[in-house]
């Protein structure tokens, strides 16, 4: 889930208070003005729950490398490669 829907239903102001951050920089992560900065990801993770994940709000970052977990699945269709031969 990405932060803006969980603040639908959860309080901006709260969860600036468990961050320990104003409200506003919760707004500004929400509405996309401002970046969630990598390192800010996984207290946000805990503040939510688990409902708001690093990998939704940071996709660029390698969370499975931190995580020492297995990548994501892709759901992109394999890369192929032809090799062609010269006569």
């Amino acid at each position: 889930m990405n932060l803006k829907t969980y603040l639908q239903s959860n309080s901006q102001a709260g969860l600036a208070r468990k961050l320990g951050v104003t409200a506003g920089a919760v707004n500004q992560w929400a509405n996309g003005t401002s970046a969630v900065a990598a390192e800010r990801c996984p207290q946000i993770e805990q503040a939510t729950a688990g409902q708001v994940r690093c990998e939704d709000l940071r996709p660029d970052v390698q969370w499975h490398v931190l995580r020492n977990t297995p990548p994501a699945a892709s759901t992109a269709p394999a890369a192929t490669q032809t090799i062609t031969q010269g006569a």
